[in-house]
């Protein structure tokens, strides 16, 4: 049995683990509130701009990891969003994402689509030629703006803007029926 520094980590634990744990509940439901208003605010654009229905009952709170035993996740990401099933398509995510990128967490607001498998290549072609799109490594095509921002602009804004930039991309694009090929 180890009486080090794990003994006092553990002390410390016992005096302080509510605490951080309530700011870090406190904190996702605040991102996945504000990109929930975000996201039903933009709803009806979106909406005729992808030519489906798109309802916000159907909105979701997503985190990845939703727990942090889950057995892959090694620390150096997270994900907080709202999801959006798209009929047809896919699914859709807004909110942040974190990763470490060469030794430091950087945090970005994040807006993606995750097309169904049969439709990733098609849409990939077409989105990733419009617009601010790119693909992933896990096959989705994302708009993804730093956080935070150096000029003071806010979640909300931010989220609101690059929803806008899939407005105007999808508009370009056709809705999921122009990927079929």
């Amino acid at each position: 049995m180890d009486n080090g520094n794990n003994s006092d980590f553990l002390k410390e634990g016992f005096i302080a683990y509510p605490n951080p744990m309530f700011a870090v509940r406190e904190f996702r439901r605040q991102i996945q509130q504000k990109a929930r208003m975000t996201l039903e605010y933009n709803l009806a654009s979106l909406s005729k701009a992808i030519g489906r229905n798109l309802l916000d009952s159907t909105i979701t709170t997503y985190a990845n990891p939703d727990s942090p035993e889950k057995q892959s996740w090694d620390g150096t990401w997270a994900w907080i969003a709202v999801k959006l099933p798209v009929p047809d398509f896919g699914d859709s995510y807004h909110g942040i994402v974190w990763q470490n990128k060469g030794g430091s967490v950087a945090g970005s607001v994040t807006s993606n689509f995750e097309p169904k498998p049969i439709l990733f290549e098609a849409a990939r072609d077409k989105f990733c030629g419009i617009g601010g799109a790119k693909h992933t490594e896990f096959h989705q095509l994302e708009i993804r703006e730093p956080l935070p921002r150096e000029d003071g602009t806010s979640f909300e804004s931010t989220l609101d803007k690059i929803i806008n930039e899939w407005v105007g991309i999808w508009n370009e694009a056709g809705g999921p029926d122009s990927l079929v090929r």
